[in-house]
């Protein structure tokens, strides 16, 4: 029994000394991480690492210069847990000012950031180009060489900004329904087409163009199907279930075929239309 009696005795010092020790580490880890926020909070005060000026790069008029520095300004007028200043190069809420500004207009691709002598804040802004037109429609009727309700895509087809009335072609219209415009109300933000689609519609563009066959419409008539309005009095029906690249070859390779045959049987050189919809069959009217 006395045996038993200094082992509980020896067992309970050393519980004692371990939760003693683990109290310890725990006061230590506290008034270290109470002294690291103090030495910071200290610091992000001092006005040597205060940013100071913010300047802002654009090449559009259409973005408001000054709302995007009142808001740059104010976001870095915020505090990390409450008592950490923000406006300083390390704790800068760049992510936070870039979703911002980004929300502002839609023509904002990308905003970067850099500090000049750890006083200025420069933003960057990088705009979408306009690559091509998106017009709605079903194309039913001749839009002659001008537009009206148009908006600015990019390469990729995103949608960014609404457009001015053009003479001529200066952009590939399309005219496609985009899922989610009714509902928005708008199709800014939104892609003329699936990303996939546009892939193929976009090859079978340029493919065409490197035989001399400039597109100036891709109208969507179905899921899939299309007619371009090119540059000739004719227009071409193509389907994306088809090879892009293929489809222009067999094209190219069967054009001269298709005018002879058409001066021939009606004494015109000029199709209304060629058909490509059907794997290595071409019909024309």
């Amino acid at each position: 029994m006395a045996m038993l009696g200094r082992r509980t005795l020896k067992s309970s010092r050393r519980r004692a000394h371990l939760i003693d020790k683990a109290f310890a580490r725990i006061c230590f880890t506290m008034m270290a991480t109470y002294s690291l926020f103090m030495v910071v909070t200290w610091l992000t005060e001092r006005e040597m690492f205060r940013i100071d000026e913010v300047a802002v790069a654009v090449k559009s008029r259409a973005i408001n210069v000054e709302n995007v520095r009142d808001l740059a300004t104010t976001l870095m007028q915020g505090s990390y847990l409450w008592k950490i200043d923000l406006n300083n190069s390390v704790l800068l809420p760049r992510t936070e000012i870039a979703s911002a500004v980004m929300a502002l207009d839609a023509r904002i691709k990308e905003v970067s950031f850099s500090i000049e002598a750890r006083k200025k804040l420069a933003i960057t802004i990088a705009e979408f180009q306009p690559a091509l037109l998106w017009c709605g429609g079903d194309g039913a009727k001749e839009v002659g060489t001008s537009t009206q309700d148009c908006f600015h895509a990019d390469a990729d087809g995103y949608v960014f900004a609404s457009a001015p009335e053009f003479s001529g072609f200066p952009f590939t219209i399309f005219r496609t329904g985009i899922a989610g415009s009714d509902e928005e109300g708008s199709p800014i933000g939104l892609y003329v087409l699936p990303k996939k689609e546009f892939e193929l519609v976009t090859i079978f563009r340029d493919e065409l163009r490197k035989s001399g066959v400039v597109v100036h419409e891709v109208i969507q008539k179905g899921e899939g199907d299309y007619v371009l309005r090119i540059d000739s009095p004719w227009t071409i029906k193509w389907s994306s279930k088809r090879d892009p690249a293929a489809s222009a070859e067999h094209l190219r390779i069967s054009l001269p075929e298709i005018m002879n045959g058409m001066q021939k049987t009606q004494g015109s050189s000029t199709p209304e239309y060629v058909d490509l919809r059907f794997e290595n069959k071409i019909f024309y009217r």
